[in-house]
């Protein structure tokens, strides 16, 4: 019987096939199937079973490490705009939650294993449903 970290790897490459299969069979106005982030951000860095890195072929994992570069490179880059702002004005800035923008950042080794695939067993469903 496999462990649930087995399962969890499992599902991430099945997950990958799944969004391949979806974007080839799409019409033509589509590109690919949208991965909502708040799925992809339950991808471990690194594989469940052997603490080893993802192979290659997982696209999944190249794109989480891309939409979270270019997050922190948004969020960078916005908080420059808001000191400038906030020099130029003379006061102190306070940010509103309104101006928050969400940031893409993926589950640390830190986040308890278990907990991490429950989350993924609900959010996998939303693939599905679409």
């Amino acid at each position: 019987m496999p462990c649930m970290n087995e399962i969890e790897e499992r599902l991430w490459f099945v997950i990958e096939d799944y969004v391949k299969f979806q974007s080839k069979h799409l019409p033509s106005i589509y590109v690919a199937i949208p991965i909502p982030h708040e799925l992809l951000q339950l991808l471990p860095v690194r594989q469940p079973t052997n603490s080893e890195a993802w192979p290659g072929r997982l696209m999944l994992n190249k794109f989480a490490n891309k939409w979270q570069e270019v997050s922190h490179q948004e969020l960078k880059a916005d908080q420059a705009k808001e000191v400038c702002w906030a020099t130029l004005q003379k006061k102190t800035f306070k940010a509103s939650l309104s101006k928050v923008k969400p940031i893409f950042s993926r589950v640390t080794d830190a986040f308890p294993p278990t907990r991490r695939q429950r989350r993924l067993s609900y959010a996998s469903s939303v693939l599905i449903e679409s």
